[in-house]
This record gives C-alpha cells, structure tokens and sequence, in this order.
C-alpha cells in the first residue's frame, strides 16, 4: 500500500511541477489552459479511485 500512494504522489507533483509548466511553455495561454485542465481532472479521478482503494484495503486489515 505505501508503493501505491507513492505512486499517487509522485504523479500528483509530476503533473503540477512538471507537466502543467510545460504545457504553458510550449503553446498558447488557452491551450495550455485546456491540457493543463484536462491534466488535472484526470488526476483527480485517479485520486478518487485510489481513495476507494485504500479504504478498502484499511477496512479489510481492520477486520483482522
């Protein structure tokens, strides 16, 4: 489970140090808006669905 939210992390910073100035440095403020913005919700879901994850994991060592 820590591999996991390590990967969580490192694409989270991945994406809003890396991925998110370099759209804005390469094509047009609106462009770089819209990849910037797609960017980020798909983020987003992948956070949400690695919530549920980990919560079903931590629900199912609680059981023990």
């Amino acid at each position: 489970m820590p591999v996991l939210a390590g990967l969580w992390a490192g694409a989270l910073l991945g994406i809003a140090f890396a991925g998110a100035p370099a759209a804005f440095a390469t094509v047009a403020p609106e462009i770089a808006g819209r990849i910037a913005g797609w960017m980020f919700a798909r983020e987003a879901l992948a956070t949400l669905l690695l919530c549920l994850l980990f919560f079903w994991f931590a629900r199912g060592r609680a059981r023990r």
